[in-house]
């Protein structure tokens, strides 16, 4: 309820002042939105807006449709959504443990700088700001951070439940940058969470999970570095059962690889549940666990073989040259054309006779043709005399034009 305040005059017109701090003033137009907070939830009293050099106060009333509101009261509201969520968060940080104090110290430190309510010329700055400090949290991984990280996470995910979260949920700029302030600090969170193993985060994180979006995958991904079996069985069974599911094993790494592998063995899976659950063999694995992938690319199962080639493909190094030469001579079009793929992104001149060989012998066009634009970026006379060839003699048109564009590039350089 709006008590006694202050009439504040400005230069472009009068807007009421309650006892309660004023948002910051939003450009062009300087509006005054006071707001109450009662509990974790903040109400407007009055909302102002320039007319003829007057503010024009509105209170206890039900708000026009929003088509019909002025641009600088939309701005208004969307400010005072953020004050509203900043007064929330002043409230649910005084119930977050002091101990540790870094971690504390790092989420207000986030706090402050989402606090700046920045606008898009600031708002780069800001957020490589956030980056650090985001970096440092995400680090806080030992087990004395457990207990803070997982209290932090609960009031973060009620957060979410009481409104919108992230750039896709935005009505403006402004709002979608803060959001990108508010994702870094979750991101940071959730791999704090999942780096060290926080068990005690797992309430909070499968509660995120089940809300689903882009916070339900960052909650997924810790999940699975957590590592429980049973959230692996709870996350194998939906895939299974829902054929709508899209659910990252990501997290569980080799777990999961080999959970997978056993479960397709089945003989009560249909088809289709095999394929989902291949569907899901994780992508992004570390370097250490190719050679699990590397086994599977002789697997008698064609989706098996068609997702280990491209998830081998996609880790390879320049060192790995056995690796792709294995792949290139592999009798599967899918693990051959991996290797293609593989070359194109590293490259190490012991490959040179392979790629050669490519060119003038592979019976796929399309591969020839990337063997023709690899060798146009590697300026040896071995590749220039291969191209020459290809493009003069080789039956496919596509193919020529592949080798004669390569031969340009290489006489440019």
């Amino acid at each position: 309820m709006l008590k006694s305040g202050l009439v504040h005059s400005g230069r472009f017109g009068i807007a009421i002042l309650g006892p309660e701090p004023a948002c910051p003033d939003i450009e062009p137009a300087p509006i005054e939105v006071l707001k109450t907070h009662q509990g974790r939830r903040a109400s407007f009293v009055i909302m102002a807006f320039v007319t003829m050099g007057v503010a024009y106060a509105r209170g206890g009333k039900e708000a026009p449709a929003r088509e019909d509101i002025p641009a600088t009261l939309i701005e208004a509201r969307n400010a005072a959504d953020d004050a509203a969520r900043g007064l929330f968060y002043q409230q649910i940080q005084g119930a977050i443990p002091k101990e540790p104090k870094d971690v504390r110290a790092l989420y207000d430190e986030l706090h402050r700088i989402e606090s700046e309510h920045p606008d898009e010329n600031r708002a780069k700055r800001l957020i490589k700001l956030s980056k650090p400090v985001s970096d440092a949290l995400a680090r806080s991984t030992d087990a004395s951070s457990h207990q803070v990280i997982a209290d932090i996470l609960v009031l973060e995910e009620e957060a979410i439940s009481a409104g919108d979260w992230g750039p896709w949920g935005a009505t403006s700029k402004q709002e979608a940058l803060q959001a990108e302030l508010r994702m870094g600090r979750l991101q940071a969170l959730t791999r704090a969470a999942g780096a060290g193993k926080n068990e005690r985060a797992l309430p909070a994180l499968r509660k995120m999970r089940r809300k689903g979006g882009v916070t339900g995958k960052l909650a997924e991904t810790a999940i699975g570095e957590i590592g429980k079996s049973e959230d692996l069985d709870a996350f194998i069974a939906g895939i299974k059962n829902d054929p709508t599911s899209r659910v990252s094993l990501s997290g569980f790494w080799a777990a999961a690889v080999d959970r997978i592998m056993h479960e397709i063995e089945a003989p009560t899976l249909s088809r289709e549940q095999k394929r989902r659950l291949i569907g899901c063999l994780p992508n992004f694995v570390s370097y250490r666990e190719m050679p699990r992938y590397q086994a599977l690319l002789s697997h008698r199962d064609a989706d098996v073989v068609k997702v280990a080639a491209r998830i081998v493909g996609n880790s390879v190094t320049g060192d790995d040259v056995q690796v792709i030469r294995d792949m290139l001579a592999s009798g599967n079009h899918h693990v051959k054309g991996s290797a293609m793929v593989a070359l194109q992104r590293v490259w190490n001149i012991r490959m040179l006779p392979d790629v050669l060989k490519v060119l003038r012998d592979n019976p796929d066009s399309g591969n020839r043709s990337v063997a023709a634009h690899i060798l146009g970026g590697h300026n040896v006379q071995e590749a220039k005399t291969a191209l020459q060839e290809a493009a003069q003699k080789d039956p496919v048109p596509s193919v020529r034009e592949s080798a004669a564009t390569a031969l340009r590039f290489l006489e440019r350089k």
